[in-house]
């Protein structure tokens, strides 16, 4: 966001280095990536957490189960670009256009289509997709486990905020990542020119940072009123006792 908002504000990219176009390309491609893929896979292991809960009894089954998956998944993104990034695969004239943000649309890679395609398929419509997907199946299982196969009424009260949080997140990565992947996934097939107007993926790019911007909300939002409780109460008794410390101080002296 710093990098886009120093470009906005000066109309050009500074400093002029190809440094910096290819940290801004691995924030905005391979960090973003993580977090999409990541939590793609934290959508699918809450079915395991909730209705598998013996596949993490032991600590081998953890390091199966949770640990590996995760440190998989982060790793995995990282290094893909990383690879993709640092390899050259196109003309020089295509790698840094200062005057453009993220010094271009589209990394060198973009212009293989085999590897084009397989970063939005797998990393890109695939991952959001499932967070939505593994959402909504997660809700109508608890519903069809406590009302159909064990016959007890939906007290939804006691899972609304759970509800609020798994809509609202497939409502993010649905609302704000899919037109820029379907752009890209049109120009692959053939649909769409590469000089179609800038402006339009300016703001395709610029929606897509704003899951990054709801997601801790809607992640806070959940949180039960006694964390909140216990975390104000210790703040509150913290400041108390620097208080007092600093009046002991002033007095002493």
């Amino acid at each position: 966001m710093p990098l886009y908002i120093n470009y906005f504000r000066l109309g050009f990219v500074w400093p002029q280095k190809p440094i910096i176009c290819f940290i801004w390309w691995y924030i905005n491609y391979a960090i973003y990536g993580t977090i999409v893929i990541f939590l793609a896979w934290t959508s699918f292991e809450r079915h395991l957490l909730v209705f598998h809960h013996q596949l993490f009894t032991t600590q081998q089954k953890q390091w199966l189960f949770h640990y590996f998956p995760m440190i998989f998944f982060t790793l995995y993104p990282i290094i893909f670009y990383l690879l993709v990034l640092l390899i050259p695969s196109c003309n020089d004239k295509y790698l840094f256009d200062y005057t453009e943000d993220i010094c271009h649309y589209y990394p060198c890679y973009y212009y293989t289509k085999i590897l084009n395609l397989y970063d939005i398929l797998i990393n890109g419509i695939v991952p959001c997709l499932l967070i939505g997907l593994f959402s909504i199946i997660l809700l109508l299982r608890i519903i069809w486990e406590k009302r159909v196969r064990l016959g007890r009424p939906i007290q939804w009260r006691k899972y609304r905020k759970m509800t609020i949080q798994l809509l609202l997140i497939s409502l993010i990565f649905v609302l704000f990542n899919f037109p820029l992947l379907i752009y890209y996934l049109m120009i692959i097939c053939g649909n769409f020119s590469l000089n179609i107007n800038p402006q339009i993926v300016r703001y395709f790019l610029f929606l897509e940072s704003f899951t990054v911007l709801f997601l801790p909300f809607v992640i806070l939002f959940s949180l039960p009123k006694q964390y909140w409780r216990k975390k104000w109460r210790k703040k509150i008794i913290n400041l108390r006792r620097r208080y007092r410390n600093q009046s002991f101080t002033h007095i002493s002296i």
